[in-house]
């Protein structure tokens, strides 16, 4: 396939931006750069023009450390890059560099996976963190190539003793200002919540966190002076001087924790205390706690807060609730564990997330249950999961891979293959592969044989999604391809004779006039760029194929489905089958007090069958119907 040619962009003052704005426009999945120049600028606090510093003046500034830490200006740096797709072997999927909250560390994180084979790849590295730090907002200080073996030797100490393919990340602090310190108050983090809100993006009024044995699960910073300086991306800070500090504001805070629960150990800059056994961790007032119990009678915002990240640390939970008439499950709480077992009511807008969940009693209408296997005796809320047993479902909505219900009111169910022994009324049925019904009590049921649960309805969102964003960015390469193709039909006229001069020029040994080299190279690149918008376009064209392709085996699939029922259709009811192919449409059968047939699709003309029995072993394209067609009984 012909590649993406670089694309040479000048005076850059966002990276980042730069390089998603040129994978929008190319389509490319991803995209790095190489620096090709650096322009360094001195901003003083009282003007806003910047000036430009060449390299000599610059790196005297860097070698005159008081000069540099000096405060009334800021230094900046724009770019000149190339930037190119992205390739597998590129080290940017393997290296990343953070920069702490203060803008006074740098730190290279080596992912798992890096492979350390060779020499070569120590300057590889080296490069790759002199471009990311352009991206980080690091100012870049100039290096003599001369003293560029030291630099590298300096960065392989750093990492340490480093080779092989790494297991585990590895992150390693390699830059921090050298005058600059920032002014650090002592404060605590509770580890495990920072990790449950990174991964959730969201945060909880009152929780417990799960941990495990000999997990660190504080950490608290020991309060440090400032020192006023210029920080990485080459700002100054001021430390404001502090009045005599009184003595307390010199310690760390002093946390109220029991030692039988936990372990302190003092470090460089903090102290960690180490959960000692399994349970949910919580932080308040300077008190840490940890629930090490698996019992509860209760837990809700009084008595225990919400209680998260269970299912990782593979925590079971039982709540025995004592009265019948109380909420096992509380108000407003979250619950997660692998295995939940839970005897009482599921209370108002409480949520549960589990592996295996079991509710011996009733949920309020406004509750959710996510899970893998899930039972429950009484549903009023939500509840979603590969596997569902419920015994009763008023206005539930339910949606599940294989669903088993003993009685529906109501509500929706959304599954794969359902099983209900007694239907009521008013409920929206939906299933993809085969409804089993025992007995139709009730009246004004809405059956649909379409794209029923979750799986299936994400990977059609999916496919959608993917035609949708695959079309836009032909049309958009498209326009960039007609550009280029006028480009080359008003040059190619010019281009052969000026193809022949430099040849003659070349025989003759006579210097070439660079504006004719400029001119055919410039014609050259075009011609590449116009190759690779047209590979690009019939790539982005064949994954819109596939997508559409899997649309069409999901819409071929569901011309199986069937209903099974074992009583008659009594009072008024409604089945509707659902497709995408040839073009979106449905067809729909009214049941007015009819005789038990069970319903399977006319693959060839996209219609509902009542049918006496089912057809064994052959396809339903031509099936033996009853006396009545798609339009009713």
């Amino acid at each position: 396939m012909q590649d993406f040619h670089s694309v040479v962009v000048r005076d850059v003052w966002d990276i980042k931006e730069c390089l998603e704005s040129i994978c929008a426009t190319y389509a490319l999945k991803g995209a790095v750069y190489e620096i090709l120049r650096i322009r360094t600028f001195k901003q003083f606090s009282n003007q806003q023009e910047r000036i430009a510093l060449s390299v000599e003046e610059f790196a005297n500034l860097m070698q005159d450390e008081g000069a540099y830490n000096a405060a009334g200006f800021e230094v900046s740096q724009s770019f000149d890059i190339s930037v190119r797709e992205a390739r597998e072997s590129d080290l940017v999927h393997f290296v990343a560099l953070e920069v702490d909250v203060y803008r006074h560390t740098l730190t290279l994180v080596l992912r798992q996976g890096l492979e350390i084979a060779s020499e070569q790849f120590w300057e590889e590295l080296y490069q790759e963190i002199e471009c990311q730090k352009a991206l980080c907002g690091v100012i870049i200080k100039p290096l003599d190539e001369a003293l560029k073996p030291s630099a590298i030797a300096e960065l392989k100490t750093q990492c340490g003793d480093l080779s092989g393919v790494l297991d585990d990340d590895v992150r390693v602090e390699i830059l921090r200002t050298s005058v600059y310190k920032p002014q650090i108050h002592s404060s605590a983090v509770l580890l495990p919540k920072v990790a449950w809100e990174r991964k959730n993006a969201m945060s909880l009024e009152a929780a417990s966190y799960a941990v495990d044995a000999q997990e660190e699960v504080l950490c608290v910073s020991v309060p440090q002076d400032g020192v006023s300086g210029r920080d990485l991306a080459g700002r100054y800070v001021e430390i404001e001087t502090q009045s005599e500090s009184s003595l307390d504001s010199k310690k760390p805070l002093a946390i109220i924790y029991d030692d039988k629960l936990f372990s302190k150990l003092e470090r460089e800059g903090s102290i960690v205390y180490t959960a000692l056994s399994k349970g949910f961790v919580s932080f308040s007032d300077n008190t840490l706690k940890l629930l090490e119990l698996q019992e509860f009678k209760e837990i809700t915002m009084r008595s225990t807060g919400s209680l998260v990240g269970g299912i990782e640390k593979d925590i079971m939970v039982t709540i025995t609730c004592p009265n019948p008439q109380n909420d096992a499950l509380g108000q407003g709480t979250m619950l997660e564990a692998a295995q939940i077992d839970i005897v009482g009511s599921v209370g108002e807008k409480a949520q549960i997330i589990g592996v295996d969940v079991k509710i011996h009693g009733q949920t309020h209408q406004s509750s959710s249950v996510r899970a893998k296997r899930c039972e429950i005796d009484f549903l009023k809320g939500s509840v979603r999961a590969e596997d569902i047993k419920i015994k009763h479902s008023e206005m539930g909505h339910i949606d599940g891979r294989e669903v088993e219900i003993d009685e529906v009111s109501g509500g929706s169910v959304r599954a794969k293959n359902l099983k209900i022994h007694k239907l009521h009324s008013h409920a929206k049925v939906y299933v993809s592969d085969t409804l089993e019904l025992q007995t139709l009590v009730g009246s004004e049921n809405e059956i649909y044989l379409t794209t029923g649960y979750y799986a299936l309805r994400e990977a059609i969102e999916c496919s959608n999604a993917q035609i949708e964003h695959c079309i836009q960015k032909i049309n958009a390469l498209l326009h960039l391809l007609n550009k280029n193709n006028a480009l080359i039909k008003q040059s190619k006229p010019i281009i052969a004779p000026l193809k022949a001069i430099i040849e003659e020029k070349k025989r003759l040994q006579e210097p070439i006039d660079s504006k004719i080299t400029k001119a055919v190279a410039e014609y050259v690149l075009t011609l590449k760029r116009a190759r690779f918008l047209k590979e690009r376009i019939l790539s982005l064209q064949a994954s819109a194929k596939a997508s559409n392709n899997a649309l069409q085996e999901i819409d071929e699939g569901l011309k199986k489905a069937k209903i099974l029922i074992h009583s008659p259709w009594n009072n008024h009811n409604e089945v509707f089958y659902e497709y995408l192919f040839p073009k979106k449409g449905r067809d729909m059968l009214t049941l007015q007090d009819a005789k038990q047939s069970h319903i399977i699709i006319d693959k060839k003309n996209h219609k509902l069958l009542l049918v006496d029995t089912l057809p064994k072993s052959k396809e339903q394209d031509s099936p033996s119907p009853t006396t009545q067609d798609s339009q009713g009984a």
